[in-house]
């Protein structure tokens, strides 16, 4: 008994006594932290003093046989600068209570802070307030107010929550945007530089989306007499403008990121940068950097080189339009009038047929692709939803966007432009934010193999393949259930099996491409890690040959305590951190604005498929409109259903009726939370 006891305590002293680092996580009922251990409760004389997201270190507690409780060491980074809630006058004291349910405690003005008076707040008031103490297991945290939030719509107050949750603000820092009014677009000062290159002649042109502000990216192809594709991808040379360590680049490097929110850009330089000065806008000279590539007939790259230059696009177009002229159907009618006039100019100004041209980069993707598939690369299928919305910010309507082929010739020709860099960078020992992406981990590969297997989806052939990492298996899995009734199944499943994809200071390759090196390079107006392999490369090629570029002063130093390596783990830091607080700020926007136009459709009744089942109820997704909103599983019917973890889907116990990923439904709109972004359905009969 005695030597039971003491061995117990010796392996808790041995597995638990270490710190670990995690991720606090405030969920109904209780307070938790997530780390690569897995998730713990948090004690409760810890939980007091934490807020959702916050950064800790901890170590673990036995609490009785075989559970376990996190003990709070340290609060490494705090999630939340500001928050957003209702203020309310208690005496001498000023409250803000925040209206994130994550954020469980009331905040309070101290008596000696003027604001609320300054603000003229009363009672009700939505506000932005500015943490200035943070609660304790004694004490509780103290805020200023910011501002008061006019017009508080539930739909703009929950945004202005996102941005607050995330410390993301509209406005440019004053000194940054003095620096950027400044600037002066001198190009062709700029060719005085030997490593620059004037290819004004060629005919260059662009493909955004329509409503496009920022163009960092241009390309141009022809095909040889040899029958290889010279494609050339010209980025903006945002580096020529913005130097290492100015007050533009401080600004940028925090930012990380442009956040694209459903109704605005945050971004992540100064307007004057990214819609004019940089950007690649029509029948204006231009600098950039040109990755220009030779690729033969079968996609294979048969050689590169990469010049600093001056370009002029010729033509500006958007994907519809592109599509339009490589003989897609597109029903807009003003997309087939855009892209009509545009070859027509083109025809006029440089005798160039553009569909022609439009042919010959499609083709060259086709091969590219088809290179990629051989070579072994995963294609997920994710629907991506477009809100219009009208003058006064107002949902008026939610369209699904699909790829097309003019998506496909953009695509193809940045993936390759980033994996000719990275391969130039790494294969020289620079020093870089490498994108890279580790293959997905063996058990959550075998549990998603599992789960298919176990729901007749999969063979046990190909479930065995998958299991073991085979990435030709998981490819020919995609593709063979696209379209199926499996298809969201499968994307979900394996999806969420594989890792995130994240910078790093050295190359590892990335696995879902199948690429021995890749980094980001072709958006350096609005992320930050591609800036930085643009200045890299610039050191790179001024070394190669052997002359010193007239910008290497302003790329930063090799060395010291504020040299890029010595920032680079930081920067790599940073810029995952920003990347994923994004994303998840642009989700949860799209999510309010879809909430706020389902409250006016409350009732009606839309065609959907399961896209997801756990054990609270099924998620579907609207075939309309893609919105997706939540079944609770007591709304499934009035007899008892099980969940079955194995095959993710509810089995009606009398009935023997399954609802799992992929079963259609007929639902009803039942409740709508615009503050949270959620949608509820229940099954129309």
């Amino acid at each position: 008994m005695g030597r039971h006891r003491a061995r117990g305590n010796s392996r808790h002293s041995r597995r638990y006594a270490s710190q670990c680092e995690g991720i606090v996580q405030v969920v109904p009922g209780h307070v938790e932290v997530s780390s690569a251990q897995g998730s713990f409760i948090v004690a409760q004389q810890s939980a007091a003093a934490l807020m959702h997201g916050d950064c800790v270190r901890f170590h673990m507690e036995r609490v009785s046989r075989g559970k376990k409780r996190a003990v709070i060491d340290a609060i490494d980074k705090r999630a939340y600068q500001t928050l957003i809630g209702s203020f309310e006058q208690m005496g001498p004291l000023g409250c803000v209570r925040p209206l994130d349910p994550k954020i469980r405690l009331d905040f309070f003005v101290p008596m000696h802070d003027r604001t609320p008076r300054a603000l003229h707040l009363v009672d009700g008031d939505m506000v932005l307030a500015r943490i200035v103490r943070y609660p304790t297991h004694l004490d509780a945290g103290t805020v200023t107010i910011v501002k008061r939030i006019e017009h508080a719509d539930y739909a703009s107050v929950a945004i202005a929550q996102v941005m607050a949750t995330h410390g993301f603000v509209d406005e440019y820092p004053e000194a940054a945007c003095v620096a950027a009014e400044a600037i002066e677009q001198n190009v062709e000062a700029a060719l005085t530089d030997p490593l620059r290159r004037d290819i004004r002649e060629r005919f260059v042109f662009t493909i955004d989306p329509v409503d496009a502000q920022d163009f960092d990216d241009a390309i141009s192809i022809e095909r040889l007499s040899s029958g290889v594709w010279r494609l050339a991808v010209h980025i903006a040379d945002v580096s020529h403008y913005v130097a290492w360590g100015s007050v533009i680049d401080l600004e940028a490097r925090k930012r990380a990121t442009s956040v694209y929110l459903v109704d605005r850009v945050i971004p992540m330089l100064p307007e004057k940068l990214c819609n004019d000065v940089c950007s690649l806008v029509p029948h204006q000279d231009r600098l950039a950097l040109t990755v220009e590539m030779l690729i033969r007939a079968d996609g294979s790259v048969q050689q590169y080189e990469m010049y600093p230059s001056l370009i002029q696009s010729k033509a500006r177009m958007d994907y519809d339009a592109a599509a339009y002229l490589l003989g897609q159907a597109v029903d807009d009618q003003a997309a087939q009038s855009r892209a009509n006039g545009m070859a027509e100019q083109v025809q006029r100004a440089c005798g160039i047929e553009l569909a022609a041209v439009l042919r010959e980069a499609h083709a060259c993707a086709k091969a590219r692709k088809a290179f990629r598939q051989r070579r072994g690369t995963l294609n997920f299928s994710t629907q991506e939803l477009k809100l219009v919305l009208d003058a006064k910010g107002k949902t008026q309507a939610i369209r699904a966007y699909t790829q097309n082929q003019a998506t496909s010739v953009v695509e193809e020709a940045m993936l390759l432009a980033n994996e000719c860099v990275a391969e130039y960078l790494s294969d020289r020992g620079c020093v870089a934010l490498y994108r890279t992406h580790e293959a997905p981990l063996g058990e959550n590969l075998v549990a998603a193999a599992e789960t298919l297997h176990n729901a007749g989806v999969l063979a046990p052939e190909a479930a065995q393949a998958i299991s073991h990492g085979d990435i030709a298996a998981i490819e020919q899995t995609l593709v063979a259930l696209a379209g199926t009734e499996y298809e969201p199944l499968v994307n979900a499943l394996l999806l969420r099996a594989m890792q995130r994809a994240l910078y790093k200071p050295e190359n590892e390759g990335h696995y879902a491409l199948g690429a021995p090196a890749y980094c980001h390079f072709t958006s350096p107006i609005r992320r930050y890690p591609d800036l930085i392999c643009q200045r890299e490369l610039k050191r790179a090629l001024a070394k190669a040959e052997k002359r010193r570029s007239a910008e290497i002063a302003s790329l930063g130093q090799l060395e010291g305590k504020d040299s890029l390596i010595s920032l680079l783990p930081e920067l790599c830091q940073r810029s995952n951190e920003q990347e994923r607080a994004a994303e998840q700020a642009a989700r949860a926007t799209q999510r309010i604005k879809i909430a706020e136009y389902f409250s006016e459709h409350i009732g009606e009744v839309y065609a959907g498929t399961i896209v997801w089942a756990d054990s609270i109820g099924v998620f579907v997704r609207l075939d309309t409109v893609g919105a997706e909103g939540l079944v609770k599983v007591s709304s499934l019917g009035s007899e008892h259903f099980e969940f079955d973890w194995e095959r993710l889907e509810f089995l009606g116990v009398e009935s023997g009726v399954r609802y799992g990923i992929g079963t259609a439904l007929t639902v009803r709109v039942a409740t709508v939370n615009i503050m949270q972004g959620q949608l509820t359905f229940e099954l129309a009969t």
